[in-house]
């Protein structure tokens, strides 16, 4: 009994000095602005027991320890910091703030080199483009920041239009659901000329998710997610301005004004301009290559935040009127007189959007988030005979909690969205409308150990007034073999409502009839995908290397068949399979501290089953080569960029039921190379830039089927495989006030 007491008696003493306690805590250091930043993959280990845990997305971690305790902070970038803990207080939240260490200066250069950033930490296969990947060309509007990029796509509509649209797994820019920052951008009728609405100036960073994503981002994703992020009120410059010319005669001017009012409220306001005044004609075919006019945009945006509450809110608007076609139209005298063949194309948009946050400061990993979105757009195109007015009345919510179960590892969320959008389109003589009601809920689970297994779980079920109810699963998962090696397995489902005439602007730009066989239902399919990503060295260069595997099967698709006949174009649904291979292979080289490279190839394997036969999608090539080239002289004085794309050869959509005599293409496009250059100058307060586009002056000779006669049937300006421009050489100026 002496010795049971004696025992008990040490026992309390111990637990007394030495008590069990969880510790909770946020890591974050002080940037260059004097702002608080969360140090992300950092450890935290105590001493004594030798447990660990790793800091989260927002410095957050949560480690048991036996106090009084020593615990070790420890991260690349920062100094080792060691702290001794005497006692903790329950359900409170530490901060610790650590240093940068000598070497954060490197990282810092390393992140400027490696321009096109991938975490190795995400679930889902992301890849972020930056400021400064956006500045190694004239990244005019968001079609055009693309170009060094090796996982999408620009592909022309038409050779008349000049609409673009983005390409990603070989699939058309529809089945890639595009937002900024979180809310739909271009979708329904600006899927053709939505891009070319936001200017490339605005734009902080481009995040670009390859396979169907998170369902917290919607249904319709089934290629990738592009989400571009605005710059911020609260971290830009107090005025920046640039000006843009080409040889095309494009002018552009784009001005952005900050104001940061208080600690807690900011502003920034964007204006932009563009006019295209010189009619160009490089492949000699009669038809202006870029239509001529202009677009004004202008965007305000508004951020409120305190510890508790964050809110952000911002009006948006857009006028553009472009003309085009026959060198000699004039829209006063020749609209619709059947001799000389025009094109207009009149663009209006109007949107509000709001964006609110509940923030939990003693616990960082909850929130409530809550957006919404209005946006009015009103699309007028004639097209030679042809003439559409389409208008379109969009409302978006979407609110979303998160939270943990037990540790930050293991986060949920949550959540339910709504979506109504009103179309009115008269196309000719023919109306056309639809109201799209989709009410969702949506849940997703993810386990998130940094350090070695991450997935995501993830499931929604939408209501469509018209066809009913949908689910799309989604699944991601990422392993790391070691902390070089990473794979990422990824499958989902996407689904979204066509729009039948401006999903394919290029169905105007011909004198085919157009025939809708049946009616149409909405468009399904699974994505599913391998990815691998290795760093590593040889000698002093560091190596980034990736590889992609990714098939799309289609469950059903709107099919445009142009194979059919030669003056139709066959609209259905699918009648067999439908699939879309891709291979997708890249490596980046940081040779020294001032030159990178980056090599990337694509291969594709696209077919669908069309009313005479299997067929590859046309005007895709399967085989596609980039190399970039970037390197700067101290202190970034100097920069010189250099980027070329090979695109194989590309099935046309020629049947055999077509009159090739009449045709002045064969079966398969041609090769060709594209070269871009650029080489900027950095002064104290501005840049100035020079660069080319299209430097070997490759023109498609025969992007328009009958140019002489564009009122025949077998007119057809949709046959484009390669430029029509030829060389295009520009000037720009930047300056800035931080």
């Amino acid at each position: 009994m002496k010795h049971l007491k004696i025992s008990l008696t040490f026992l309390i003493f111990y637990n007394f000095l030495y008590s069990q306690n969880t510790l909770e805590g946020k890591l974050f250091f002080i940037n260059k602005q004097e702002n608080k930043e969360y140090i992300i993959g950092a450890s935290i280990e105590s001493i004594s027991n030798k447990n660990f845990a790793i800091s989260d997305s927002a410095g957050y971690f949560k480690i048991n320890v036996t106090t009084p305790e020593k615990i070790v902070f420890k991260q690349f970038d920062f100094l080792i910091d060691t702290i001794f803990l005497e006692k903790i207080v329950d359900f409170k939240i530490y901060e610790f703030e650590l240093k940068p260490s000598k070497r954060i200066t490197e990282v810092v250069i390393e992140e400027k080199i490696n321009s096109l950033k991938r975490s190795g930490y995400n679930t889902i296969n992301t890849e972020s483009i930056g400021s400064v990947e956006l500045k190694k060309a004239a990244c005019c509007n968001l079609a055009e920041s693309f170009e060094t990029n090796n996982s999408v796509d620009i592909v022309m509509s038409d050779g008349v239009s000049g609409a673009k649209q983005v390409s990603m797994l070989g699939l058309d820019g529809i089945y890639t659901q595009i937002s900024a920052e979180n809310i739909p951008l271009v979708k329904g009728l600006n899927s053709s000329f939505g891009l070319s609405l936001v200017p490339g100036t605005w734009i902080s960073n481009i995040d670009i998710s390859k396979g169907t994503g998170s369902v917290v981002n919607g249904f319709e994703g089934l290629s990738g997610i592009i989400n571009v992020e605005y710059l911020k009120p609260d971290k830009s410059d107090v005025f920046f301005a640039n000006i843009y010319q080409n040889s095309l005669g494009r002018t552009e001017a784009n001005f952005h004004f900050a104001n940061k009012i208080n600690k807690k409220a900011s502003n920034i306001l964007f204006l932009h301009y563009n006019n295209v005044w010189k009619k160009n004609d490089y492949n000699n075919d009669d038809f202006i290559d870029v239509p001529i006019g202009e677009q004004l945009n202008i965007f305000d945006k508004w951020k409120w935040q305190n510890n508790k509450f964050m809110v952000q809110a911002g009006a948006k608007a857009v006028y553009e009127n472009k003309n085009g076609g026959q060198l000699a139209y004039n829209k006063n005298n020749d609209r619709f007189g059947g001799k000389i063949y025009g094109i207009e194309i009149t663009n209006k948009q109007i949107e509000g959007f709001s964006k609110a946050a509940l923030l939990f400061p003693n616990k960082p990993y909850r929130g409530l988030g809550w957006i919404n979105n209005m946006k009015l757009f009103e699309q007028n195109l004639v097209f030679g005979n042809k003439q559409y007015f389409g208008s379109q009345q969009s409302f978006y919510s979407n609110i979303i909690y998160q939270d943990i179960i037990g540790d930050t590892r293991k986060k949920y969320k949550t959540g339910a969205s709504f979506i109504s959008d009103y179309y009115n389109q008269n196309y000719n003589d023919s109306i056309f409308r639809r109201q799209d009601l989709i009410p969702g809920i949506f849940g997703e689970f993810e386990f998130d150990n940094i350090e070695k297994v991450s997935f995501s779980l993830g499931a929604r079920a939408d209501y469509y007034n018209k066809f009913g109810m949908f689910y799309t699963p989604k699944f991601n998962f990422r392993y790391s073999i070691s902390s070089k090696d990473v794979v990422r397995l990824t499958f989902g489902k996407g689904t979204r409502i066509a729009n039948v005439f401006m999903d394919n602007t290029g169905i105007f730009a011909n004198q085919r009839q157009v025939k809708v066989l049946e009616d149409l239902r909405p468009e399904s399919g699974y994505t599913y995908g391998l990815s691998y990503a290795k760093n590593f060295r040889i000698s002093n260069v560091k190596f980034d290397y990736y590889f992609d595997l990714f098939r799309t099967q289609f469950v059903n698709q709107v099919v445009l068949d142009y194979f059919e006949k030669h003056n139709r174009v066959y609209i259905y649904n699918l009648k067999g399979s439908s699939y879309s291979n891709t291979f997708q292979t890249e490596i980046q080289a940081n040779i020294s501290k001032n030159f990178e490279a980056r090599f990337g190839y694509k291969y594709y394997d696209i077919k669908t089953d069309y009313l005479s036969g299997k067929f590859e999608k046309p005007m895709i090539s399967k085989n596609r080569f980039l190399l970039n080239l970037a390197y700067k002289t101290r202190f970034e004085k100097w920069k010189l960029d250099f980027t070329t794309r090979y695109l194989g050869k590309a099935r046309m959509p020629v049947g055999e039921n077509h009159l090739h005599s009449l045709y002045h293409y064969e079966n398969f496009s041609q090769g060709f190379f594209v070269l871009n250059s650029q080489v900027t100058r950095k002064f104290k307060f501005f840049d100035v830039y020079l660069g080319g586009e299209n430097l070997l002056n490759y023109i498609q000779s025969d992007a328009i089927v009958s140019n002489e006669k564009p009122f025949s049937d077998i007119f057809d300006a949709t046959m484009v495989w390669g430029p029509i421009t030829g060389r295009v050489i520009y000037v720009g100026f930047r300056y800035s006030i931080k």
